[in-house]
């Protein structure tokens, strides 16, 4: 399966269980109703014994501020499909 398509089963998840998603700016941060914020990164294995993620700059400059949510900000890291996400 292809990444665009486990990130879009994990948001679609993500909304059942927290809300509608919006996008609040340009990276793929993404806040579900007002439970929580997430950048959502998703890696295929990669020779066989490893991941690599690229994390947005939005989510680690501390001087960015995101909506308020009741749980707070998360990155989600997806291991090639959506129940292997941490």
């Amino acid at each position: 399966m292809n990444g665009s398509l486990i990130t879009e089963d994990l948001i679609g998840s993500l909304e059942r269980r927290f809300g509608k998603s919006s996008q609040p700016g340009r990276a793929r941060v993404l806040v579900f109703g007002s439970s929580i914020t997430c950048s959502l990164n998703y890696s295929k294995l990669l020779n066989g014994h490893k991941f690599f993620f690229a994390v947005p700059h939005d989510i680690l400059d501390a001087s960015k501020r995101f909506p308020e949510t009741d749980h707070g900000e998360f990155v989600l890291l997806t291991c090639g499909s959506a129940e292997r996400t941490l």
